[in-house]
């Protein structure tokens, strides 16, 4: 069944194409302060740490007098555990001091029984480090790595947007000006997070048999159920006939006269069920 009219280029929405364009730019700018926040964050976590280490090395043995406090677990995906610690001590000169420790372990718990340690500064004798945070190694820094990996993911999926966005463009204008009509089996059609994700079949030349493809959409494609099945009507073009452009549910984004959509909806109206 040939849909649209044979006539080519077909005539594209640029009111609803500039809808889109400005709901793609939001999410890329939206993704972009949520990485850069991220990120922050994770300097935050890893200005902490290095000042940890800092003190340990310029620091000045203290004595521990009394050590107690709770260690509060988390279970998500990682299991992350909290320590909050009451730390009190004497400097070098026997004065007494009293602190708290915070600080985290991502994956491995703190071994409690191993030998704990204290230095403070010596300019600042109520500013104290413990070996524990200073020397937790990978587990210590487990969550400033975790933070950091998630920052750099959505700040590095941004061109990736950017480029797929172009790149989807380009197709849209090359299968507007010499594009062909296909109808594709659905094998399913579920909504992720905002986006239709269709895994279809796509005929393969010869006697090759049909792949089993599947695409991420922005909007509900255009479905027609016939002998029992589902297609969906995308097009194709010459120029790259491995890519589908898949017609929206509405028909865009290409845009009909009424005469046009009258035709259409009579096709489709006499094509569905049989």
């Amino acid at each position: 069944m040939d849909l649209f009219p044979a006539s080519r280029p077909l005539k594209l929405d640029s009111r609803g194409l500039g809808k889109e364009g400005r709901k793609t730019l939001l999410a890329v700018v939206l993704t972009l302060i949520v990485g850069l926040s991220v990120l922050g964050f994770a300097g935050f976590l890893g200005k902490t740490l290095l000042q940890e280490r800092d003190l340990w090395k310029r620091g000045e043995t203290g004595t521990i007098t009394s050590l107690s406090g709770e260690v509060k677990e988390t279970r998500r995906l990682i299991p992350d555990y909290d320590y909050k610690l009451n730390v009190s001590y004497t400097d070098a000169e026997g004065h007494a001091h009293r602190g708290t420790a915070k600080f985290d372990y991502l994956i491995v718990k703190l071994d409690e029984d191993s030998d704990v340690e204290l230095r403070y500064d010596p300019q600042s004798p109520d500013q104290f480090v413990l070996n524990w945070q200073a020397e937790g190694g990978l587990p210590r820094w487990g969550m400033f790595l975790l933070i950091a990996a998630v920052g750099l993911f959505f700040v590095g999926s941004v061109p990736f947007a950017l480029g797929k966005s172009r790149k989807r463009k380009a197709l849209l204008q090359q299968v507007a000006r010499d594009g062909r009509e296909l109808w594709l089996e659905v094998l399913k059609l579920e909504k992720q997070y905002g986006s239709f994700i269709l895994t279809y079949l796509q005929p393969a030349g010869g006697e090759q048999a049909a792949k089993k493809k599947r695409e991420s959409l922005l909007v509900a494609p255009l479905i027609v159920q016939r002998e029992g099945k589902d297609y969906a009507l995308a097009l194709s073009s010459a120029q790259a006939p491995d890519k589908c452009f898949f017609v929206y549910e509405d028909l865009g984004p290409f845009s009909f006269s009424d005469a046009e959509r009258t035709a259409i909806a009579q096709k489709l109206a006499a094509n569905r069920g049989n």
